[in-house]
């Protein structure tokens, strides 16, 4: 197998608390990654990271979740088990949009998580998911209905009204919203009870109209001119144009040896890959890889999905992120869980 070695950019303080890591795009279309604690969300420009010279912008996190930034970094969105919350930089709540309760079961409309805070079935988060337009007017979200209803709504930023609904036809229990390059498109990835597990919705400004993929491949990023989709069984990586859906090229995961007592399954991609730029993307395979002894982050050739072992200088746990530029973070525990105080890896940059 042939490999290729990164360069290591930069090593980050490690974080003190669990934090989420993701990326975000400013209106200009650079990079900035941004951490999550359970009380702090902090939004940094990576070049000023990399000099240690970032000044984030930060908001007061309401509950713990998968928040997504406005492209002028002056709003965050804050998806939770009643409500869709909206927090400006001075930790002030622009606005709420209430939906019933995502707790399997409950489906009531809180109005406020007090109603529920220490009771026990409503001890995790909520399934729902939200994400700006690209042109920061609108926030996309994911919401309840009732007990099996879910809908898809388009909000005003600035206010929080509903632009535009749309019943998804879904019953999930996690989803993922990716920005489509296109203001009035977004891409719905559900992991379903029942529906589709695609879901595109484009909206013109009054209508919200979805259109339900059946194809059965879950989608795992996009970028200005193609999506990245995997198959539930997770043995076809495959690499699309986001005009038509036509698939440009496909590749399954490296056969690897297993050392004993490690199992005799075959070798699967992991849920997770991300562009890296326009010629190539990050792929990783499952964590029976690490068993073998074998690192599994891989180094994919668009459009002929040739594949390239990242080798790192020494084993890494988690899952590379890209900052745009052809860097990626590294250091990161599932998806996109970031280290524990000193126990952990602390988080590195790297570049080819």
């Amino acid at each position: 197998m042939e490999f290729v070695t990164p360069r290591r950019v930069a090593t980050l303080p490690a974080f003190t608390e669990w934090a989420w890591v993701a990326t975000a795009v400013d209106i200009d279309g650079a990079r900035r990654l941004t951490t999550q604690t359970s009380t702090v969300l902090a939004v940094h420009d990576v070049d000023a990271l990399i000099a240690g010279t970032s000044e984030p912008v930060r908001f007061s996190v309401p509950w713990r979740g998968i928040a997504a930034v406005s492209p002028t970094l002056d709003l965050a969105v804050f998806p939770g088990q009643h409500a869709v919350r909206a927090v400006d930089a001075a930790s002030r709540t622009r606005w709420e949009h209430r939906h019933a309760c995502w707790v399997r079961g409950c489906g009531k409309r809180h109005l406020d998580a007090a109603e529920y805070e220490g009771d026990r079935d409503h001890g995790h988060n909520g399934a729902g998911s939200a994400a700006f337009s690209a042109d920061g007017r609108f926030v996309w979200a994911l919401a309840l209905t009732d007990v099996e209803h879910e809908e898809w709504l388009v909000l005003d930023a600035a206010t929080g009204e509903v632009s535009a609904r749309a019943d998804t036809g879904t019953r999930s229990y996690g989803s993922q919203q990716l920005r489509h390059p296109a203001p009035g498109r977004m891409v719905l990835s559900v992991a379903e009870r029942s529906g589709p597990p695609l879901l595109w919705g484009a909206f013109d400004g009054s209508v919200l109209t979805v259109e339900p993929d059946y194809t059965e491949r879950l989608l795992l990023d996009v970028d200005e001119a193609r999506y990245l989709t995997n198959t539930d069984d997770r043995d076809s990586l495959a690499v699309h144009d986001l005009a038509d859906g036509e698939v440009l090229g496909t590749v399954e995961p490296p056969a690897l040896r297993r050392p004993s007592g490690a199992g005799d399954g075959p070798t699967r991609w992991q849920c997770h890959a991300v562009f890296l730029n326009a010629d190539s993307a990050l792929a990783v395979t499952d964590e029976n890889d690490e068993l073998a002894g074998r690192n599994h982050h891989w180094l994919v050739d668009l459009p002929s999905m040739h594949l390239r072992t990242i080798r790192y200088p020494k084993p890494l746990e988690g899952l590379p992120l890209p900052l745009g530029g052809g860097r990626w973070l590294t250091g990161a525990r599932g998806v996109g869980w970031c280290s524990e105080g000193a126990k952990a890896r602390p988080p590195r940059i790297w570049e080819l």
